[in-house]
């Protein structure tokens, strides 16, 4: 185990059983968390291997415990990291004309539609400090993924007018071959990474294509249709944080019928 699963494992015993034992690994270890804002972009779940700290929700129970004793100068330090990376996740943000958070030119799979990875120290951080700047960021972000990025495509399975169909998935594949489509709510790795691409014909090339457009919908493109759940999926419960616990009240409003 490393060093960012210690500290999330001590937490949580720690908040379970208020053993001192587990405080004094937490005072050992805290301050990996200070590496966040540097390891915003790392493939989520990687850090199992690495000491490499990419997860805010590993220190976020900590902050806001209220009936274990906690150590103030730990909660500020928490604090610190938290709002250093929500800030260096906004400013990225801004660079780019649509909200995919991250700069599109990399080689890991799915990096281009992580917005909710990136999107958790801004809400983080708006729950920590109520400023709405970091839950616009945050929403902006999440709306990446669902269709405002250059193609106007969905790369959720299920949602949207113009959405993915075609997912590197076998049930899913099972479930079109009855007619019922794509098994909902899969979010595919995404545009970005042309590899493993059996050549396919597209007039232009896709290498040729800014990388936010590098996407065919084809299930035989791996490294565009597939998808992990700790790689494409984490996160995306921030969703219902977004939508404020609303519901839906069963009314289409794209039906135009009185």
């Amino acid at each position: 185990m490393a060093a960012p699963e210690k500290l999330y494992y001590h937490i949580q015993r720690y908040l379970l059983f208020g053993q001192e034992s587990d405080h004094r690994k937490i005072r050992e270890l805290y301050r990996i968390a200070g590496g966040l804002k540097g390891n915003l972009y790392e493939t989520p779940g990687y850090s199992l291997n690495n000491d490499k700290f990419d997860n805010p929700a590993y220190i976020f129970s900590y902050i806001v415990e209220r009936k274990v004793a906690t150590d103030p100068e730990i909660v500020n330090y928490f604090k610190g990291a938290i709002r250093e990376a929500a800030d260096a996740s906004i400013e990225e943000l801004r660079r780019h004309a649509y909200p995919v958070g991250n700069n599109p030119d990399g080689m890991s799979w799915g990096h281009n539609v992580r917005q909710p990875q990136y999107a958790a120290t801004p809400l983080l951080q708006w729950v920590l400090s109520g400023d709405q700047k970091y839950f616009d960021a945050a929403s902006e972000l999440m709306d990446y993924k669902l269709g405002l990025n250059p193609l106007g495509i969905s790369y959720v399975t299920g949602l949207g007018f113009h959405q993915v169909r075609n997912i590197h998935d076998r049930e899913s594949a099972y479930l079109a071959s009855q007619g019922r489509g794509p098994k909902p709510g899969i979010t595919v790795f995404g545009p970005g990474v042309p590899g493993w691409n059996r050549n396919v014909s597209v007039i232009p090339p896709v290498a040729g294509l800014p990388k936010e457009r590098q996407f065919v919908d084809d299930r035989e493109i791996i490294s565009f249709m597939e998808f992990t759940i700790f790689e494409t999926m984490h996160y995306d419960a921030l969703y219902t944080i977004i939508a404020g616990g609303g519901k839906w009240d069963g009314t289409d409003p794209f039906n135009s019928r009185p």
